[in-house]
């Protein structure tokens, strides 16, 4: 007969379970919300504003240059504050805030307003780190990159299917359907984390709640063996994508026939998420096995491979041949740096140490488009690949600043913990 210990551990365990399977349920919707509308954004602002692709390309990199600015000052605080005062809260107010910011762009009539309304999602979104709060506050610390791995997993999955279906949404009903369809699809996310998802928090004292604590709670991450190289990695590994972001459509939809534009960049955005998916969750098994160097090393020779031949594709069977390598790289890279972090950091701190990597990668989501445009403008739509593909090969170098016990493939988790 068991235990009523090993009655407790076994229940304690199913229930850790059941929650990841709802965060992970609802992040997958928070994603395909995304998905519906993220890859045709230079499409639409093109529309919006009558540009040229280059000038299209420009705007889109000043859009989100100016989303990740504000996201990279505001992540840490909102990580933080789900530290004192909740982990849950903080997965509401993110999903609830940025279903209303993306069914309000429905409405916006030109680039300005657009810009200002991605500057706004920066400040009040970032529901991807606090999903992984949440889910760092609840499972067994063993099991985090693998939490990780299936979070991350189903984002890329969301990521694969919306590209798809809001190629065929947007083909058929417009541009500005689809904004509203994708925020209703996000407050759904929201939902379930508030209806299924339980969190058994326990409040810090009140009077750590101040601005020096704040800063002290960042210090004391920061300072971390580790932590800064892998959060230096996270920022690579969105920028280099990123990088390309405001000229990848419009490549795409230049190579293709003018009257299935969208469904093209639809289809490509989707195979890319199809093999990031794949290379997530792979990595969150793997990564007991392999450790993090290898996986870093693998990853982004895959990605520079994959960039660099994509300055020279002219046609789409090869672009989305190569967009099967660039998706493989950044879901491999992008879980084992967050998990990285995740692991360093103290339990105490997981929204902290996930607002960090929100903030990490904020640079590569602002500065990575920002870049990329100015430099398709003047340069052609081709030469960010090349760039992205140096930031590729850089990747490995830096995993050599991670600490050995770090970068090690993990303890296999003891049975409780299963």
């Amino acid at each position: 007969m068991l235990s009523t210990a090993a009655i407790g551990s076994r229940k304690k365990t199913s229930l850790w379970r059941l929650s990841l399977g709802f965060i992970v349920s609802a992040q997958f919707l928070t994603a395909l919300g995304f998905g519906l509308v993220g890859p045709f954004m230079p499409l639409f602002i093109r529309e919006l504003g009558g540009y040229t692709p280059q000038e299209a390309a420009f705007w889109s990199g000043i859009m989100a240059g100016a989303n990740g600015l504000v996201m990279f000052l505001i992540s840490p605080m909102w990580g933080t504050l789900s530290d004192w005062f909740g982990h849950k809260r903080n997965v509401l107010r993110a999903s609830f805030a940025t279903a209303a910011v993306m069914g309000a762009t429905a409405l916006l009539q030109n680039t300005g307003q657009l810009i200002a309304s991605r500057i706004l999602m920066g400040a009040v979104s970032g529901v991807f780190p606090a999903m992984l709060g949440l889910a760092g506050s609840i499972i067994p610390r063993a099991r985090l990159v693998f939490a990780v791995g299936m979070v991350q997993g189903v984002s890329s999955l969301g990521m694969m299917i919306g590209p798809l279906i809001g190629g065929m949404i947007v083909d058929q009903a417009g541009y500005r359907f689809t904004f509203l369809l994708s925020g209703v699809i996000i407050a759904l996310g929201g939902v379930l984390v508030l209806t299924m998802v339980h969190e058994a928090f326990h409040k810090k004292k009140a009077e750590a709640h101040n601005l020096k604590s704040f800063g002290g709670e960042l210090s004391v991450l920061t300072h971390t063996p580790g932590v800064t190289p892998a959060l230096a990695m996270v920022s690579l590994v969105q920028m280099a994508p990123n990088l390309v972001f405001p000229v990848f459509g419009l490549l795409v939809a230049d190579i293709a026939s003018r009257g299935n534009a969208a469904a093209a960049v639809g289809l490509v955005f989707t195979v890319m998420g199809s093999a990031n998916t794949a290379a997530a969750f792979a990595t969150g098994v793997l990564s007991h096995r392999l450790g993090l160097r290898w996986l870093f090393i693998i990853g982004g020779l895959t990605g520079a491979a994959g960039a660099l031949a994509m300055t020279t594709a002219q046609s789409i069977p090869l672009i989305l041949g190569l967009s099967v390598f660039l998706g493989l790289a950044v879901g491999m890279l992008a879980t084992s740096a967050s998990g990285l972090v995740g692991q360093m950091a103290p339990s105490s701190r997981q929204g902290s140490a996930f607002g960090l990597v929100q903030s990490a990668n904020a640079i590569g989501f602002g500065f990575g488009p920002f870049l990329g445009g100015l430099i398709a403008h003047s340069f052609g739509l081709r030469v960010p690949f090349l760039i992205e593909g140096a930031l590729f090969l850089l990747l490995p170098l830096l995993v050599l600043g991670i600490p050995q016990a770090a970068a090690r493939p993990a303890s296999a988790p003891r049975p409780a913990e299963r």
